[in-house]
């Protein structure tokens, strides 16, 4: 197949995927396998061959990714919105997968006449992202595509443009959903992609800020398709009653919105968060060829995708929300659509013209490890020239650190300590100000802190560490976690896969082993912390000493040094509560896991190995890779 060879010269990030409008192959290879990968894809595009039993075994296949895709994601949900959000006929009015019928009396002959119109030169799109010359990339894909016949560009027809129009869906099944949909015309502009991301992180922000302690926020979800434009509101409840208040809520946030926008410091804050993002999908080549496959696709001009910070510091979020929002009264008739206003923005695909626009790469990279003083491990790869830093926090206050009887304690003091206030603020609204990321894991022996921020802001980035270990914790900050992490617990049992998960380390571990304790805890671990365990988890668990501490970017090591001298945490006198322990021997055994109204039953295989040394650990890993 193609993966077993382009796997065997080595390509990773090696993967192809289906959207509403085109197929997407990628892989990243070495420099020196380039030819070989771009001969591969050739190949596949002009002269692969399907026999009656590929095709068979690929409908197979389908068939069950679609019951999957109608188990895990309630894709029968899913399903009933697109119909009601796009018309007969409409091309996205089934999902990428499609029909069972049509599925099940698809030919062999009516899937080569799809291969031969559409798997063409003249209807793709080639990026490359890599150390070469444009002459050097046009040499080498004219050799591996150049004897492939061109046949003609398929040009999709543009569709009129309307307002935003707003649908409401509820769903019982297996727990209460809510979900509001917005459809709005195609965006072939990247600058007004860029205005409805920054909506979509300014819109994600208030509603973290404004969500009850009580509640969680909204998923929101933002799709760009060539025909159609889809804003995605999200809600997942353990009970109704909840459902509904966030829902209430969110509609007073919404009218607040349209009359009064976003403030000057929650639009700034949004450019700087959105400026992070795109630094962080051009730290890899994968994501470099990405954004040149998205300008091209939508615009027509790889390089438009490289949208500058002057240009996206332009943008206004709250004229995005008036330019898109403001004629659809979604709360006053949420079923309604409103006459067109804007004018229709054509849309099609064309053959690859040009080479891309380069992003900017590292011109060398260096390595310092050392120990400062506090005992934390210092590992610094500086990288010229980046414009992102990147930072991992390693603490030994992992699930097996907590006191017996408080399963789960390790990742509520964690969450909370991003909730805790600090000058009316949070730690996480702190870090969305200044465009840094913050995020937190706990797992069996460790609690792992991440960031990311751009290179202007990598001291306010590392002062906010400081501040997520030593903030005082408050019992709103400790509620509001507790009931989170309580209905995630709760919403995990109706899914297959997440309680097979929570069951598993029961199975194959004794009860004294690390790995046998869940970090989100029980239901019932979880409902009798106090706000006073966790003071003294963090007190004596969250230590410096034997912390280690990860930064990548641009910088100098004696600066960083400076910025980490004065960190100070407790005395981190607890070690881990649970002894080191081999995995108990299990024989063969069978358990069924009984999950009401599940229509596909999940098998899970599962095997307790030791815990792998840094000598045995990439062994594992290429076991991993062999058995997959």
């Amino acid at each position: 197949s193609f993966a077993t060879h382009l796997l065997a010269a080595g390509a990773h990030e090696l993967n192809g995927r289906t959207t509403l409008d085109s197929t997407h192959y990628f892989e990243t290879v070495h420099r020196d396998a380039l030819d070989f990968a771009l001969f591969a894809e050739a190949d596949r595009m002009g002269r692969l061959t399907l026999s009656e039993a590929t095709l068979e075994r690929q409908r197979q296949v389908v068939l069950n990714e679609l019951r999957q895709y109608r188990e895990r994601s309630r894709g029968r949900f899913v399903e009933r919105i697109d119909a009601e959000c796009y018309p007969a006929g409409h091309p996205y009015r089934h999902g990428v997968i499609g029909r069972e019928a049509d599925l099940r009396t698809l030919s062999l002959d009516q899937a080569h006449e799809f291969r031969r119109r559409h798997y063409q030169p003249a209807n793709a799109v080639l990026a490359l992202a890599g150390d070469l010359t444009r002459d050097e990339a046009m040499r080498r894909c004219e050799r591996a595509f150049g004897g492939l016949r061109s046949g003609q560009p398929l040009v999709q027809a543009a569709v009129s443009a309307s307002a935003a129009r707003s649908f409401c869906f509820d769903d019982a099944s297996p727990h209460p959903q809510k979900r509001l949909v917005w459809q709005l015309p195609a965006m072939p502009s990247m600058i007004d992609r860029e205005g409805l991301r920054l909506f979509q992180i300014a819109l994600e922000s208030r509603l973290r800020d404004e969500c009850p302690a009580a509640a969680s926020p909204p998923r929101v979800g933002l799709a760009f398709h060539r025909l159609a434009t889809r804003l995605e509101l999200e809600w997942n409840a353990p009970d109704q009653a909840g459902l509904e208040r966030s829902f209430s809520s969110f509609g007073m946030l919404w009218n607040r919105l349209i009359d009064s926008g976003f403030g000057a410091p929650e639009a700034e804050r949004s450019r700087r968060l959105r400026w992070r993002q795109r630094m962080q999908g051009l730290d890899a080549r994968s994501g470099v060829a990405a954004l040149m496959i998205e300008g091209e696709l939508a615009q027509r001009d790889s390089a438009a995708a490289f949208v500058s910070r002057e240009q996206l510091g332009a943008i206004d979020p709250a004229a995005v929300m008036r330019r898109w929002f403001a004629a659809d009264e979604a709360f006053a008739s949420p079923h309604r659509a409103r006459p067109a206003s804007k004018p229709a923005c054509a849309s099609g695909i064309a053959p690859a013209r040009r080479i891309g626009a380069q992003a900017p790469e590292p011109s060398s990279t260096r390595t310092d490890s050392q120990t400062l003083e506090t005992g934390l491990k210092l590992t610094l790869q500086a990288r010229s020239g980046a414009e992102l830093v990147s930072g991992r926090l390693l603490l030994s206050a992992g699930a097996s650190a907590e006191p017996a009887g408080q399963m789960g304690l390790a990742q509520l003091c964690a969450e909370a300590s991003l909730q805790a206030r600090l000058d009316g603020a949070s730690l996480r609204q702190r870090a969305e100000a200044i465009g840094c990321d913050i995020h937190v894991e706990v797992q069996s022996d460790a609690l792992r802190l991440g960031w990311a921020s751009a290179l202007a802001q990598w001291r306010e980035a590392l002062v906010l560490v400081e501040s997520f270990l030593n903030i005082a914790l408050d019992a709103g900050a400790f509620a509001s976690a507790q009931s989170r992490q309580l209905a995630a617990i709760e919403l995990a049992s109706t899914s297959a896969e997440a309680a097979t998960q929570r069951v598993l380390p029961a199975l194959l571990f004794d009860a004294a082993h690390a790995s046998a304790r869940l970090a989100s805890g029980l239901r019932s671990s979880v409902s009798a912390l106090s706000l006073d365990q966790a003071i003294a988890f963090k007190q004596s668990a969250w230590s410096l000493r034997d912390a280690q501490c990860a930064l990548v970017g641009d910088l100098e090591a004696g600066d960083v040094i400076e910025a980490l001298s004065g960190w100070r945490t407790g005395l981190g006198t607890l070690r881990s509560a649970i002894e080191a322990a081999a995995p108990k021997t299990v024989n063969p055994s069978l358990h069924l896991l009984d999950i009401p109204g599940a229509q596909q039953t999940l098998l899970t295989v599962a095997w307790a190995l030791p815990e792998p040394v840094q000598e045995t650990e990439p062994a594992l890993r290429v076991l991993d890779l062999l058995l997959a």
